[in-house]
């Protein structure tokens, strides 16, 4: 996955254009955290499943109190999955799914043990005045957005990694992306490669009723072509 710290300037995560409340599906350590509190983001909802991260991360409630603090993953079910855990890389790496192009390109992160995590529904939380989600979770994106349901009627940004091959077993391509997405009236408008050899990166969609009809057209033959 990407460094969260390389994401160059201008990125969606630390800008203040796109929205006032946020949901962070695989919050790490919390590193957005800041970002998300200098664009004026209060309503914040972080999920992070690994036990070990979640407790490092929780530390962050005695600075940020209103902030909300879940130790479980998302999905298209309620259910006990198994996550693949690596150290290497601090956990960033984990995930549902079995590792496959990641151990070609990253030969030296490996995934030695597995934790039993709780997974549930996004939509069936309940939880109100999000319109924003940022999604890092390891090739277990789409499964987490179709968890969300019919609450994607009222998200207007999301902010998801993406792959173009198969980091992780049976992981979803950034086509599968878009088309589920575009079941909800969203666009992928922006896109970025971690290079232009590594099959992973990051995608940024938006409600089409708040883009132009150019900006519109231009996403939708980006979308049909070879991905961004």
């Amino acid at each position: 996955m990407l460094d969260r710290r390389e994401r160059r300037p201008g990125d969606p995560v630390g800008g203040s254009f796109w929205s006032s409340f946020g949901g962070h599906f695989g919050a790490h350590f919390g590193q957005e955290v800041k970002d998300y509190i200098n664009s004026g983001i209060k309503n914040i909802h972080l999920f992070e499943p690994q036990s070990k991260i979640f407790n490092e991360l929780y530390k962050l409630k005695v600075k940020y109190p209103f902030i909300e603090f879940y130790n479980f993953g998302l999905g298209s079910d309620n259910s006990i999955k198994t996550i693949n855990i690596e150290k290497k890389n601090e956990g960033q790496s984990s995930s549902i799914l079995y590792p496959k192009l990641h151990l070609d390109f990253y030969p030296d992160i490996t995934f030695e043990s597995k934790e039993k995590i709780q997974i549930k529904k996004y939509e069936e939380l309940n939880i109100q005045n999000v319109n924003f989600l940022n999604i890092d979770i390891q090739g277990y994106e789409l499964e987490a957005l179709k968890g969300c349901g019919d609450s994607l009627n009222n998200i207007d940004y999301i902010f998801t990694e993406v792959n173009r091959d198969y980091l992780y077993e049976n992981n979803p391509l950034i086509e599968d992306i878009d088309l589920f997405l575009s079941k909800y009236n969203f666009l992928r408008v922006e896109s970025k490669w971690a290079s232009s050899k590594l099959p992973f990166g990051d995608a940024f969609y938006i409600k089409s009723h708040y883009l132009n009809t150019k900006t519109i057209l231009f996403s939708k033959v980006k979308i049909k072509g070879v991905p961004t």
